[in-house]
């Protein structure tokens, strides 16, 4: 009897990536695209906490896209002196790494699904990976691991946690150890930037660049005014996730107080950085300022969103920390929009700067970058054609052809 091909994928992740919203999201969920464009099953099994698990659409979990839920008292006594939020995903990979249920779940697929590839798409899967493979080596013939990084995590958590957190050294030792093993036990490497492809490499010489990218986007007709009634002025547009860095540039560059934004214009910010920035003290001391300043959408459509970018007159990038590469840099060079941003949201594009973005890291200029803002002192952008995740994942398309 011939030995039916093996076209089968396990996709590990720390999130659902049906409906993307955030950046990792998408990146995921596209690099899935390519494993079915190819002729790949797809089994998609992702873990997270009992506390984030409440705000998991449903609809997420089925036959080949499983939710495995971590008690969230697990994750705060486990290993450090305290429980450091801002790594939680660290520690739900450190539970795993033990975790016999999730070993149990993980051998049943492999021994089950005929897989090629397991991907791990950052390192929080790799540790009980590895360990099952060492303890059953003989369930790993013929399946090559691959593991995508999104970022080099020690550093983005460098920045993230405070120094006062008296085991921060000891976690980030921890994470960069994590994310080596993870390289150095994976076929392949998926690297988001050229920077992270020189570091990766250190660990790992199979590495392929496989950039962040956009998708081609469409208004419905129905969204071609959206919020047309509220934005009656022109306006600048901030989107962002919940994610810590975006916080901190906007603070830090645009101030707690929206006095830069000229008065014939507002600042629309979209996403779940708006939770952040109403829960911060300096947004909250000047409230009375930024209503009249400010229009905030918490969750948008990609219909809603994509008129929001088409609508607005340019869009900001205020960040100033963070790993691999912003997607939103991505959608905003396509956009043809005037963009300001800063050194590290152009991390990874520097070769799409021109006279259509202005750059600056410093929170005097780049306000008044905003303040004496005029469309007429940008230029139109240059080809961006090799931004679509098309073009950004053709590397990592033409590998798994080879070895299949």
């Amino acid at each position: 009897m011939v030995e039916k091909e093996k076209v089968n994928v396990l996709f590990l992740t720390l999130y659902p990536i049906k409906n993307p919203r955030h950046g990792g999201q998408h990146r995921a969920n596209n690099i899935v695209k390519v494993y079915k464009n190819e002729g790949y099953i797809v089994k998609h099994l992702y873990a997270t906490s009992s506390a984030d698990c409440g705000a998991i659409d449903i609809t997420e979990t089925h036959l080949d896209n499983d939710c495995y839920i971590i008690p969230e008292k697990e994750l705060e006594e486990l290993k450090y002196e305290t429980f450091v939020a801002e790594v939680k995903d660290h520690l739900i990979g450190l539970y795993l790494e033990n975790d016999i249920k999730i070993k149990k779940i993980i051998i049943d697929i492999i021994e089950n699904n005929n897989l090629k590839y397991i991907d791990i798409e950052q390192p929080w899967f790799a540790g009980v990976i590895i360990k099952i493979k060492v303890e059953n080596p003989e369930l790993f013939k013929g399946i090559h691991i691959i593991y995508g990084s999104h970022n080099l995590e020690y550093e983005l958590k460098e920045n993230m946690i405070s120094d006062a957190i008296h085991c921060k050294r000891e976690i980030i030792s921890d994470i960069k150890n994590v994310e080596m093993k993870a390289a150095q036990n994976a076929d392949i490497v998926l690297a988001v930037s050229e920077y992270e492809e020189e570091k990766l490499k250190k660990w790992n010489k199979k590495v392929i660049l496989a950039k962040n990218g956009v998708a081609n986007k469409k208004v419905n007709s129905y969204d071609i005014n959206f919020a047309s009634g509220l934005l009656k002025k022109d306006y600048f547009l901030f989107i962002g996730s919940a994610h810590k860095p975006n916080l901190d540039g906007y603070i830090e560059l645009l101030g707690g107080a929206l006095g830069c934004i000229p008065p014939n214009m507002k600042l629309v910010i979209v996403g779940g950085v708006n939770h952040l920035i109403n829960n911060s003290p300096e947004h909250i001391h000047w409230n009375g300022i930024n209503k009249d300043k400010c229009v905030q959408f918490y969750d948008v459509t990609d219909s809603e969103l994509q008129s929001l970018i088409e609508g607005s007159s340019a869009i900001l990038l205020p960040i100033l920390s963070g790993g691999g590469t912003n997607l939103k840099t991505a959608e905003a060079l396509v956009s043809n929009k005037p963009i300001i941003g800063t050194t590290t949201s152009f991390r990874g594009f520097e070769d799409y700067i021109d006279s259509s973005i202005k750059i600056s890291d410093d929170r005097e200029n780049f306000q008044a970058l905003i303040r004496s803002f005029n469309k007429n002192n940008y230029s139109v952008r240059k080809n961006t054609s090799k931004l679509y995740w098309d073009a950004c994942l053709v590397n990592f398309k033409n590998e798994i052809k080879v070895i299949r």
